[in-house]
């Protein structure tokens, strides 16, 4: 299955379309405002909707890509990385912080995530830049697009299937070790010996 194909899966199961027509507005009205964590309690709910809304995003990109439509495509992908910044605020006002506070023996590999997260954002900065500069964008861009796409992809099924779960166990009276062994066969394992 590639790429495209998944984050279609995705975003169907979840409720989104990437195949619903775009609106033409500016992007800073049609992004919704996540809300903060002081007005909704359940801040997974929040970072889980920004991942479906985000993975639209990133479908409506890559097809726009295919379909040769490169400014609405720099519009799309202007749209994904404001979205993507807030989403980037909301996890570290609270949610990473939660983490670290009560699972002290991890923070160095919470800190690592954080800092994969700053590494995707300026990566982002670099593509995006180049699409703005290239009036068709080569194919070597568009791969590079796909290929920071697969991993923020990545990233959202680690939060989903690893620290999601840690999160909402905190407070729990659960072993802290089953927490621990949730994060241990993540792929931030790999960090462990780093």
């Amino acid at each position: 299955m590639n790429l495209r194909s998944a984050i279609s899966a995705i975003t169907s199961a979840l409720g989104f379309s990437s195949r619903e027509p775009v609106q033409k507005v500016s992007p800073a009205v049609a992004i919704p405002e996540l809300v903060s964590p002081e007005h909704e309690t359940d801040l997974i709910a929040v970072l889980s909707r920004a991942h479906g809304q985000l993975r639209t995003l990133m479908a409506r990109v890559l097809e726009l890509a295919d379909a040769q439509n490169f400014e609405e495509g720099r519009t799309e992908l202007k749209r994904f990385e404001t979205l993507l910044a807030r989403h980037l605020m909301a996890e570290n006002n609270g949610f990473f912080d939660k983490l670290k506070t009560n699972l002290p023996d991890y923070a160095g590999k919470i800190q690592r995530c954080q800092a994969d997260l700053q590494g995707v954002t300026k990566e982002l900065q670099l593509i995006s830049n180049i699409c703005d500069a290239e009036v068709a964008w080569r194919s070597h861009t568009t791969a590079s697009l796909e290929r920071l796409f697969d991993r923020v992809e990545e990233r959202f099924t680690y939060e989903e299937n690893s620290l999601f779960p840690v999160y909402l166990a905190i407070g729990d009276n659960r072993d802290v070790m089953n927490k621990t062994q949730i994060f241990d066969r993540s792929l931030y394992a790999r960090l462990k010996s780093s």
